[in-house]
Order: C-alpha cells, then structure tokens, then sequence
C-alpha cells in the first residue's frame, strides 16, 4: 500500500489531521497502538479540564489566557477556531460529538471518577454536576 501521509497516533490530533488531509484527497494511514483516548476517557475528548494548580475549569475558553507563559497553549493561535474544526472534522467523520469549548460537561470515567470533558460522543450520558451527587466518596 503507498500513503501520501502517516500519522503516528491515534488521538483528537491524529484523527482530525488525518480526517483533514484525506479531505483533500490524501491518503492517509493512522497507526495507533493500542486503544485511542475516546475508549479510555469513555467516550469523551478533554481540552482544559483541570489549570496548572489542579483545580476543576468549568471555561476552557476563559481559562486558557489564564495559564502560564509556559503552558503549551500558548502556542496556539485562535483555540476556539481550533475547537469548532475538529468538532466538524468528528462530526464529518460519523463521530457525532456533543459538548462546547466554553463550557466543560462531566463524564464518568471506566474508574469511577466524574472527569470534566471537552466532547463526548453522541448518545452517552454527560453531566453538569462535577461531583458525585449519591454521597460523599
């Protein structure tokens, strides 16, 4: 088989770039090893749950100027712009996703932890509570 591109990784940013390139006719192999993020975050995409202290977002969007110099966002330009395409990209690709960069959703992990979450496939059931709401843990 001949590949114009190879795409080493499976994740948000494998999958959307290879999305994008066979969107203009490349073909385009991802290799991954082993399961992506959407099996171990159950079905959800995470872009700025916890700040650099640990603590919950509930605005990535917001959030992300707050970081430090160093933070690796930083580099990005027009992260909204970013958000909304690989959105289209999932959604183009028969991976309907529900969720905003402005505000994060929560998701029960394969452990048992509510986690915050960016996207999350469509059909699977979100929440806006962080916490559990059954008692304390």
């Amino acid at each position: 088989m001949k590949f114009d591109t190879i795409i080493i990784g499976g994740g948000l940013s494998g999958l959307t770039c290879g999305i994008a390139l066979a969107q203009q006719k490349q073909r385009v192999a991802i290799i991954n090893a082993g399961q992506s993020t959407l099996h171990f975050n159950s079905g959800s995409l995470e872009l700025l749950g916890y700040d650099e202290n640990g603590e919950l977002v509930d605005a990535p969007l917001k959030a992300i100027p707050l970081l430090s110099n160093m933070h690796p966002f930083h580099k990005l330009n027009a992260i909204d712009c970013l958000a909304k395409e690989a959105k289209l990209l999932l959604d183009a690709a028969g991976l309907v996703m529900k969720g905003s960069a402005e505000a994060n959703h929560y998701r029960l992990s394969p452990i048992g932890i509510n986690k915050p979450a960016w996207l999350t496939m469509d059909g699977l059931v979100q929440s806006t509570v962080p916490k559990r709401c059954l008692g304390s843990v």
